[in-house]
């Protein structure tokens, strides 16, 4: 029924409801049969994220509904959501979002020195590595030992000697607090083109200060429940845009920010400041 910003124009009946880190979603489900039915926790197939017990399916909360017919009716029309504006003359912004392949070798090593072989369980090994992870393949998964006599070994799990606060970045810059990356203009459209390619990581791409509507995710039209109003969209190894617009002011002192909303993501670097 609505999304991140408000309603959407009509509702949109789902089987399954994806929910990204720091997206909102308002929902009615469907319990007229009154048969009760419980809320689950599934495994997430990525890194260190399906370790036992969440590893498999996990009840959180058992909905006994009551069979009482209510006076109630969903509307077919939800909220008038105005057209989309030509995209013709636009200020177009290119935002290019980078990781550092080594974070993924050490999360990896410390994972495995913990959990051993679990700390990869559900994994897609096709789509572990994000930029060029071909020497992964020389890793032993027993110890993370490396083969390629780098001298990573060394300390890698602690990250002894990594400049975490400069591993990931947007357009080769990792955040400054003190530097805004672009000005942009107050109550004018923007079209923003954020790219993860080259990284297969999730990046839930988060923008402060509006809300916007989504062009394309992840290369594709936006799903019927994702073209409302959004202030995060999904970027995954592909391009997405948004057009955005601020209709507030935001001077150098209290910058607006945009960032992936995965913390060890945003707080290694991949988050930039704007003013408006």
């Amino acid at each position: 029924m609505a999304s991140d910003g408000g309603l959407l124009a009509e509702p949109v009946k789902v089987d399954e409801l994806p929910v990204l880190m720091g997206e909102r979603f308002e929902v009615l489900v469907d319990t007229s049969d009154g048969k009760p039915f419980d809320l689950v926790t599934l495994p997430v197939s990525q890194m260190g994220m399906a370790i036992a017990p969440f590893d498999k399916p996990q009840p959180v909360l058992r909905v006994q509904p009551l069979v009482i017919p209510a006076s109630g009716k969903l509307l077919d029309t939800l909220a008038a959501l105005p057209a989309l504006p030509s995209l013709t003359g636009l200020t177009q912004r290119q935002l290019q979002l980078s990781m550092d392949p080594m974070l993924d070798r050490m999360g990896m090593q410390a994972l495995m020195e913990k959990y051993g072989d679990q700390a990869m369980a559900g994994m897609d090994h096709g789509m572990m590595g994000h930029g060029d992870m071909s020497d992964m393949g020389n890793m032993h998964h027993g110890d993370m030992s490396m083969n390629h006599g780098s001298g990573m070994e060394h300390g890698m799990s602690s990250g002894e000697g990594f400049d975490f606060h400069n591993a990931n970045r947007i357009n080769g810059k990792a955040f400054d607090m003190n530097e805004p990356m672009f000005a942009a203009a107050r109550g004018q459209y923007e079209r923003w083109v954020i790219s993860g390619k080259g990284d297969m990581m999730l990046h839930p791409f988060h923008i402060h200060g509006t809300q916007f509507r989504i062009l394309s995710e992840n290369g594709k039209p936006p799903a019927a429940h994702r073209r409302g109003w959004k202030d995060t969209v999904r970027v995954e190894g592909d391009v997405s845009e948004v057009l955005v617009k601020f209709d507030h002011p935001a001077p150098k002192e209290f910058a607006y920010m945009a960032h992936c909303h995965l913390l060890e993501h945003e707080d290694t670097g991949m988050m930039l400041g704007f003013t408006v």
